[in-house]
């Protein structure tokens, strides 16, 4: 008689520490079969919009990850931007954005899917 061989895959977490990883194991004649999970910081982006205090959008700010200047991206047409956030989802990260003629801002974002909504006043 032929092993069937079944493929099982282990997800593990620890939220506290913004940790998260996973293994697939081939489940065959071994009844005692071991996995390694290596748990790891899932890199995300940060996303929002640049607005000034009217609720305009803002084209042409340059915003960044407080740690990574060199990232530095411009706002689109419509104030957009999408950035790499060096943290897990749902961590916060700390963000600056500014344009000549503005007052620069910043501020404490999570990464991930809520987008950050940065406000930029005139001079």
């Amino acid at each position: 008689m032929a092993v069937r061989h079944y493929k099982l895959t282990v997800y593990a977490t620890e939220p506290a520490s913004f940790l998260k990883g996973q293994s697939t194991i081939t489940l065959a004649a071994d009844f005692h079969p071991n996995v390694t999970i290596n748990l790891k910081h899932p890199e995300t982006i940060v996303r929002g919009i640049v607005t000034d205090e009217k609720g305009r959008a803002i084209e042409g700010a340059s915003v960044s990850v407080i740690g990574h200047g060199s990232e530095r991206v411009q706002t689109s047409g419509d104030g957009e931007f999408e950035l790499p956030a060096h943290a897990s989802d749902g961590q916060q990260v700390e963000l600056h954005a500014e344009k000549v003629r503005f007052v620069a801002t910043g501020g404490w974002y999570p990464a991930g899917a809520t987008p950050a909504e940065l406000i930029l006043k005139r001079r």
